[in-house]
């Protein structure tokens, strides 16, 4: 959310709010889309503010990652000694279409900035890329073997 101005002790003359809708199937991203336009839109009439615009700024399908993909990085992840992290890794390809916000569990740790995720603001320990990488390359290459 953007206020105008942007003072704590000012009534905002304007707002934007941007939402990142996550969802598995279509028809949730559209009943999604929709409740938020009409959420707005009440509460625009509601306060006596003026609803401006309420657009999509893009768009993507919804995707699901092959199950068998999956199961070879958390074989993977598993093989290296990563406490809870194979199961970890199973949840979050399940829910990657839905959810990029899960919170540090399991003994792997996300972003080091609050968990902050897909921003110029997150922040990852340069020895957990490295493993990342190190982890993916030897899943690829095992794609490529079979």
């Amino acid at each position: 959310m953007n206020t105008l101005p942007q003072q704590v002790n000012v009534v905002p003359a304007a707002a934007t709010l941007t939402v990142d809708l996550r969802a598995p199937e279509e028809a949730v991203l559209a009943k999604a889309e929709s409740a938020i336009r009409h959420f707005a839109e009440d509460v625009a009439l509601a306060y006596g503010c003026e609803l401006t615009t309420c657009e999509r700024m893009s768009r993507t399908a919804p995707a699901t990652f092959d199950p068998a993909v999956v199961d070879r990085v958390a074989d993977r992840v598993e093989a290296r000694g990563l406490p809870g992290a194979q199961a970890l890794v199973r949840r979050r390809a399940r829910r990657a279409a839905t959810r990029h916000d899960l919170p540090d569990r399991d003994g792997v740790r996300r972003s080091q900035r609050d968990g902050i995720s897909h921003s110029p603001d997150e922040w990852s320990l340069p020895e957990d890329c490295t493993l990342g990488v190190q982890l993916m390359a030897k899943v690829a290459i095992g794609l490529l073997n079979d």
